[in-house]
């Protein structure tokens, strides 16, 4: 059975899905989604520039009541030990924004 799977008989067949990489994709999904949040549409004041668009780290963590430490680490893809509880908060200042 071991040599099977070293041999990887699997490796680059079209007809199975690719390995999928859910820390980049946790990653896309948050910081895309954030992105397509102005402060105006959260009620939130607008300040200064900003290099990138949307909300800010900072004021994502303030709408969905989480630290900053914790979304910044949510963000990177490191959803270990997550709750239910912080993911209906992500989701629910997610829906806050439409």
């Amino acid at each position: 059975m071991i040599g099977v799977l070293a041999g990887s008989p699997t490796r680059g067949r079209a007809d199975l899905p690719a390995v999928v990489d859910t820390r980049s994709e946790i990653r896309e999904f948050l910081a895309s989604r954030r992105a397509r949040i102005t402060p105006d549409k959260v009620g939130l004041p607008s300040y200064g520039s900003r290099r990138v668009p949307g909300l800010r780290r900072e004021e994502f963590a303030v709408l969905a009541g989480v630290s900053v430490p914790y979304y910044t680490r949510l963000e990177r893809g490191d959803m270990n030990g997550v709750s239910e509880s912080v993911l209906g908060a992500l989701a629910g200042a997610l829906q806050q924004a439409r």
